[in-house]
């Protein structure tokens, strides 16, 4: 069996190979290559940011809060979810399900940390589409507020969403996921959170 280095070392030269970085050997001596290709290798591997993701593997219940619309009272769902870090510890991958009849709701996610720009990424989908939404930033000064930005493009509408995606460290056994939209036909596109997940540790 391959070992995750070794395959990991491979995709790089790969990589490497495709950019023309290998190519251009009458421009890098053998110890630059040397020094680009351990700099790519270590920025492959999880850091600090990925151990603070880690930190949330476990079973949880789920608290639910969904607006309609700006001004509205919430649906108030509960939920269950499972999160667990996979591909060598480096996305933590959180599998959901909650609410009940037209509202039950099933998601993945996937949230990382990309050691190239210092930002925190997320993907996810649910059984509200066929599309997928994506954001991604940073944390604030305490390292327990992480937001992230996205945009979608949604043709039926015929406009660009833009929203954040802002991920709560409580504390051990809690921790808490926003959806805020910038634009959502609000007095002066003022934010107007949609959802907010409560997550306690069963």
């Amino acid at each position: 069996m391959v070992s995750n280095n070794k395959l990991s070392l491979v995709f790089v030269v790969t990589l490497l190979s495709l950019s023309g970085i290998l190519i251009a050997q009458e421009s890098m001596d053998q110890k630059a290559q040397q020094e680009l290709m351990a700099a790519y290798m270590e920025l492959a591997q999880p850091g600090e940011a990925h151990q603070l993701l880690a930190s949330l593997e476990g079973q949880w219940n789920m608290e639910i809060k969904a607006w309609m619309s700006p001004g509205m009272e919430p649906m108030l769902m509960t939920g269950k979810a499972e999160n667990k870090m996979i591909l060598g510890g480096r996305f933590l991958l959180t599998t959901s399900e909650g609410g009940e009849g037209d509202m039950y709701t099933e998601t993945h996610t996937l949230t990382g940390f990309d050691r190239r720009y210092k930002k925190y990424t997320t993907v996810g989908y649910d059984t509200w589409g066929t599309y997928y939404a994506t954001a991604a930033g940073t944390s604030d000064e305490s390292g327990r507020t992480i937001t992230m930005y996205g945009e979608d493009e949604d043709p039926i509408i015929g406009k660009t969403q833009k929203y954040d995606m802002v991920l709560h460290f409580i504390d051990n056994d809690s921790y808490r996921w926003e959806v805020i939209f910038k634009d959502f036909r609000t007095p002066n596109e003022e934010p107007f959170k949609m959802l907010e997940i409560l997550y306690t540790r069963q």
